[in-house]
């Protein structure tokens, strides 16, 4: 039989939303597309929710937007119970990565402004903000720098894994793309239902299993398929050896996707680790075996554009509580006095700290 042109296919979409009752598809999409060849999920997907082409692309958010609205959100703090009764923002609930899709659908998401994740350094909760946009959530945000971003008190992860250790090891070869790849093809099974598994069993990963730090890369870089997401100026001034640069909404079959190769582990980086992790997300959906670079750049060349991190102005100093009770009334009132400061640093979010991006 004839393929189904996607525009047919899209014909029958029901736009994704995010309330308790979420709908993909019409009744008669099953059948329509039971009689057809399937497209490779990668081209379902760009013709579909071409998630790496949003606006919000990473979905990330920064401390004082939340803090100033932080009675209209739902936060949701995906960090293990003893870091969460260690200190967390007040309100949020503490749910398991794994748990989240279970968890919304039994909460009208869209009677909140925004579900904010949190989790240590913003990098996981990056990775699962994407994976849920691409069921339809499209109103999930990562809190940048994670509990970090709120309170400097938890910014020990980021003083951890900051360094400029491997500066001279650096390349400024330009490194071109090659041999194009065929594209992970769909499981049996219709696309949205495949989609819905892909992202099930990648929420299920652990971090160590799709993050990666520079220590490990720089053992032998030639292991790995490695994506530069940053900029070409950037890239051009120093990069990994071997290293291709890619942007995030190059990745799509229509450009650069079918370039990347399927036998070696791809490694993807970028500024602060938001935009590479969120690519990583997507990667995976597609069946890539795809990891992110931890603290991206700033894990192995920290300085060298300029862009330390400071950590007197990066991270704020809003309050938080202990303990396993996830509301405490007088923190609530401390808050809503307590002023929003403006950020003094370029992070990676733009349109009003809002979503996409990560120069």
């Amino acid at each position: 039989m004839k393929k189904i042109s996607f525009a047919l296919l899209l014909s029958f979409l029901v736009l994704l939303s995010c309330n308790k009752s979420q709908t993909y598809y019409t009744a008669d999409i099953d059948a329509l597309l039971s009689k057809h060849a399937q497209p490779a999920l990668a081209e379902f997907m760009q013709q579909a929710n071409p998630v790496v082409t949003e606006e919000a692309f990473p979905p990330v958010i920064i401390a004082p937007v939340v803090k100033d609205e932080l009675s209209k959100d739902l936060i949701i703090d995906i960090r293990r119970k003893d870091a969460y009764e260690a200190g967390h923002i007040n309100g949020a609930y503490n749910v398991q990565a794994k748990d989240l899709l279970k968890f919304l659908n039994g909460i009208n998401v869209s009677a909140y402004n925004r579900v904010v994740l949190v989790c240590y350094s913003g990098q996981s909760a990056t990775y699962n903000a994407e994976l849920l946009r691409m069921l339809g959530y499209k109103n999930v945000y990562s809190l940048a720098y994670g509990m970090a971003g709120w309170n400097r008190d938890f910014s020990g992860i980021f003083k951890k894994n900051i360094s400029a250790k491997y500066i001279n090891r650096i390349s400024k070869e330009d490194v071109e793309l090659t041999e194009k790849s065929s594209l992970p093809q769909l499981e049996k099974g219709l696309p949205l239902k495949v989609l819905r598994d892909r992202v099930k069993e990648a929420q299920n990963l652990k971090p160590s299993e799709y993050l990666i730090s520079a220590d490990k890369v720089f053992e032998d870089p030639s292991k790995y398929f490695i994506i530069d997401l940053r900029k070409k100026e950037h890239y051009k001034i120093g990069h990994i050896p071997g290293a291709v640069n890619i942007r995030p909404n190059e990745l799509l079959p229509s450009k650069k996707l079918a370039y990347l190769q399927k036998d070696k582990p791809i490694v993807v980086y970028c500024y602060h680790g938001y935009t590479s992790v969120a690519t990583t997300a997507y990667l995976r959906v597609l069946g890539y075996n795809a990891y992110s670079l931890k603290f991206g750049y700033h894990s192995f060349m920290d300085g060298i554009l300029n862009k330390r991190i400071d950590f007197n102005t990066a991270f704020n100093t809003y309050p938080y509580i202990t303990g396993s009770k996830r509301i405490d009334v007088k923190v609530s009132k401390a808050q809503a006095a307590q002023p929003v400061q403006q950020p003094k640093i370029a992070v990676p979010v733009k349109k009003k700290q809002v979503g996409g991006g990560c120069e």
